[in-house]
């Protein structure tokens, strides 16, 4: 396969940059998802175009590359997959996740689970999210309780110590699941409890 077809292929043209083929490429390859019925072989030739043109397309005409016919061994798809992961998809679990199911059902066994990047990343932002949760939960209550102006001060009360008893649920939770964020959820907890003292004057 040629550096035309390869073009053709991923939808790019000659003296395109590195940045513009790895775009393209990402487009593509989510059209060949597994689980959206996506066509293996398809995929694979996108892989293959993608690594003949990660660092730009040529504008010569003339360079041409034998890689369609180089056969891939386990551990050649493996190092394919790493790479991948360290140098373009390090920040994007979804394209991960396709690169993975394409290998796997490529190489007829499973990607090892212990590529440290992908699953750090991964574990961050879920953490992240439950913390980013808590924290509207935590506004919301507190936003609520500065919006009720009309209604008697005891009831606010009542309801402000309620909201915030099911955020400290959520932030004790992530504190036990999630020690990085154990800090955060201290500081918090305490300023819940020092607000939840207050509002039981009030009652």
């Amino acid at each position: 396969m040629n550096i035309n077809e390869y073009c053709k292929l991923l939808g790019v043209k000659p003296g395109d940059s590195a940045e513009a083929v790895k775009i393209a490429f990402r487009e593509k390859i989510k059209e060949c998802h597994p689980d959206l019925g996506g066509d293996i072989e398809r995929a694979k030739l996108l892989i293959e175009a993608y690594e003949a043109l990660k660092n730009g397309v040529p504008v010569s005409n003339n360079v041409y590359t034998s890689s369609r016919n180089k056969e891939y061994t386990t551990d050649q798809t493996k190092i394919i997959f790493e790479e991948y992961l360290r140098r373009v998809f390090a920040m994007d679990p979804f394209i991960l996740n396709i690169i993975k199911k394409v290998l796997e059902k490529y190489t007829n066994e499973k990607i090892s689970e212990h590529h440290t990047i992908f699953k750090d990343y991964k574990k961050k932002t879920e953490t992240l999210e439950e913390f980013e949760k808590a924290e509207l939960a935590f506004h919301s209550a507190m936003q609520k309780f500065n919006r009720d102006k009309k209604r008697p001060i005891k009831y606010r009360s009542l309801d402000l110590i309620k909201n915030l008893s099911q955020v400290q649920i959520l932030y004790r939770s992530i504190m036990v699941r999630h020690p990085s964020y154990a800090l955060k959820c201290k500081n918090r907890l305490r300023q819940i409890h020092e607000l939840m003292e207050h509002a039981k004057i009030t009652l």
